[in-house]
């Protein structure tokens, strides 16, 4: 019995750890003037930032990116503007 409180404790753990961890990735196409960008929101889609598509993001570690780059890079040019897509890399 307590084996299995350990082990279910084990679960609720890590459940809260991925769930703490999910983004979600929105691309904007803006008008001629503005830049197009995109926003990272995270699993309450609470705004945690915005970024220019043509500048080198730089915030990998903030996210949990790290030795992901070239994933992210790719993931982001085959998202469509206007779709809220989870970011799973």
């Amino acid at each position: 019995m307590r084996v299995w409180q350990n082990f279910l404790g084990i679960i609720n753990k890590l459940e809260k750890e991925i769930s703490s961890s999910t983004f979600f990735i929105v691309k904007v196409r803006s008008s001629s003037k503005i830049p197009d960008f995109f926003q990272v929101r995270d699993q309450n889609f609470v705004l945690q930032g915005y970024y220019r598509l043509d500048r080198p993001f730089k915030d990998y570690k903030k996210f949990s990116l790290e030795g992901k780059e070239d994933a992210f890079l790719e993931f982001l040019s085959k998202t469509p503007f206007g779709v809220l897509k989870r970011l799973a890399l």
